[in-house]
């Protein structure tokens, strides 16, 4: 079991318990022990439902099972195979799993599962609505049809990649983040999902997109700069600004002004120095409020811009005020 997760936190060797159990998290299906199973039927099931950034889960079957999901409507899981073996058909599509094969098993398919006698896997299942938006805001249009991942393992890049980043998700869980940080990490985990594994859109995202002019650019400055203080992420910077990610991402590129992340960085720095200077709170208060929650990084990233850190900034502006009184 991963750092994290409760250790068997659900057990049993009751089968219509565990496809209740299962199906509660996932969705409904049916569930049958192989012929040649060579023990009695038992199932772990340990569920980490992360905020908002997703749902991890692990989930062991210490029998040869077969599983017909149905069409696993609305629901997409990434998973990976812990130990044992395993195998999955999607329509006319089919691969398999050995320890440390991650694959994509899309929504709205015929799906059905084999899992040999000791197969465990740590999925995580991303939130349908996220990953269509982010994928239409990248696209710039509405999506036709929902997005269907090529049934195939991840390449070894993004399996080394993605393994790190759930666990950053389970550690995570363990810290009350704030919205800003919970929809960065959320558009970062369905970003990688889009980013890295070929899909039905790939090749519409690989296609250049249209780009900005600079009055477009200072429009998506303006929107950030009125409102770094509440969450914000670069798929609302480009819905506000009428454009599609891809778009206002080349358009940053294209006008020397870095990306829209570190753009969106860079403006919450000058508003944090705006508010020291005008005396509007402690390094800390200013900070947080606009969206630095490292303080380490963020008094580094500070002084790289000001010359200065941040405190320095507040002393200045502290003493200038005494000398007026």
């Amino acid at each position: 079991m991963n750092a994290g997760m409760r250790e068997d936190s659900f057990r049993t060797r009751d089968m219509d318990e565990a496809i209740g159990q299962v199906s509660r998290v996932y969705a409904a299906h049916h569930l049958r022990v192989s012929r040649r199973a060579s023990r009695l039927f038992d199932m772990r099931l340990g569920v980490l439902d992360a905020q908002t950034a997703g749902c991890v889960v692990n989930l062991r079957y210490d029998a040869d099972i077969m599983v017909d999901a149905a069409d696993l409507p609305d629901l997409y899981l990434i998973m990976t195979c812990i130990a044992g073996q395993g195998r999955v058909r999607q329509g006319n599509s089919e691969s398999a799993w050995v320890s440390g094969v991650t694959l994509p098993v899309s929504a709205n398919v015929r799906t059905d599962f084999h899992f040999g006698d000791g197969f465990d896997q740590l999925s995580f299942r991303p939130d349908v609505r996220v990953l269509r938006k982010l994928c239409s805001d990248w696209l710039g249009r509405p999506l036709e049809c929902p997005v269907r991942f090529r049934l195939s393992p991840f390449s070894a890049d993004l399996s080394a990649a993605w393994n790190q980043a759930v666990q950053m998700l389970v550690v995570a869980d363990k810290i009350a983040l704030q919205p800003a940080v919970q929809a960065s990490l959320s558009e970062f985990l369905h970003g990688m999902l889009l980013n890295g594994h070929p899909h039905n859109f790939s090749e519409a995202l690989r296609r250049p997109g249209m780009s900005l002019s600079r009055a477009m650019v200072m429009r998506a400055e303006e929107y950030i700069y009125e409102h770094c203080e509440s969450t914000l992420t670069v798929g609302e910077v480009a819905a506000a600004t009428g454009v599609s990610v891809r778009s206002l991402q080349a358009s940053f590129r294209e006008t020397a002004a870095g990306s829209p992340v570190q753009r969106m960085r860079d403006i919450r720095l000058q508003r944090v120095r705006t508010s020291l200077e005008q005396r509007e709170g402690s390094v800390t208060e200013v900070a947080l409020r606009f969206g630095f929650f490292h303080l380490g990084r963020f008094s580094a990233q500070y002084q790289q811009m000001f010359g200065e850190r941040p405190a320095t900034t507040l002393a200045r502006a502290r003493q200038g005020m005494n000398l007026l009184s």
